[in-house]
């Protein structure tokens, strides 16, 4: 069994008026059926009463005044009981339930992304006279549970917390291999040319620093699955390429 060491590398480019751009890549490999992976990611007021006393007068008047015989008056005649109609409240009508939310869409995979990049994967080979890579379904089903594993996480490693190894990911797809590769990278850019850009960035490596590029350009694997995912949570593209034989 073999295992080649992760390297990754943290690097910021100018996008065309577009700011700063975040990129990091990982890249891992396995020889070895059944091989495991390694990791890499109130107030209340009082009201107050004010009580106004009028000033009593004095009688200043020096002559006697007649002493004022009150006489009673006769009762009030109790006005008639006015009848109120008792008016019962109606009942408000029933409230219709509100039609349920659609749920959130799923984080974006962006397959016209991953084509590019499989494209330019294969460009780069015939630059090098070497044989096209094979599209593999399952390697690419694999590339997209790691990507959305690695959105969950919102981190680039090959193998996130709870998460299987980079072999038995391909063996779950059912993919036979003896011998396996994966390149991972994320960038802010979310388009296809931040995925392109990823793609250039491996591919440009210099040895003796140039583990992705020996990825893509493999003379022992024979079949590649990319995939890219717009993670728009956390405003990231995650990228996975998974090589095989």
């Amino acid at each position: 069994m073999r295992w080649r060491a992760l390297s990754n590398a943290r690097r910021r480019a100018r996008g065309s008026g577009a700011g700063w751009i975040l990129v990091l890549i990982a890249v891992a490999a396995i020889t070895g059926p059944g091989a495991q992976a390694i990791a890499s990611r109130q107030s209340s007021v009082a009201a107050r009463t004010a009580t106004t006393v009028d000033p009593a007068y004095s009688n200043s008047t020096a002559a006697a005044l007649p002493i004022a015989t009150a006489v009673p008056k006769p009762p009030a005649k109790p006005a008639p009981a006015r009848t109120v109609a008792q008016v019962r409240p109606q009942a408000p009508p029933p409230r219709r339930p509100a039609p349920p939310r659609a749920p959130p869409p799923p984080i974006g995979g962006s397959s016209s992304a991953a084509q590019a990049v499989f494209a330019a994967i294969n460009a780069s080979r015939a630059a090098a006279g070497l044989r096209p890579l094979g599209w593999s379904a399952g390697l690419s089903r694999s590339a997209h549970a790691h990507n959305l594993a690695m959105a969950a996480a919102d981190q680039l490693s090959h193998q996130c917390a709870g998460e299987a190894s980079l072999g038995s990911r391909i063996s779950a797809q059912g993919v036979s291999w003896s011998w396996g590769g994966e390149n991972i990278g994320m960038s802010s850019s979310l388009s296809t040319g931040g995925a392109l850009s990823l793609e250039q960035m491996m591919v440009n490596e210099t040895p003796p620093n140039d583990p992705h590029r020996l990825d893509i350009l493999t003379t022992t694997g024979t079949m590649v699955g990319v995939d890219v995912v717009f993670d728009t949570a956390h405003h990231m593209l995650w990228l996975t390429e998974d090589f095989a034989n």
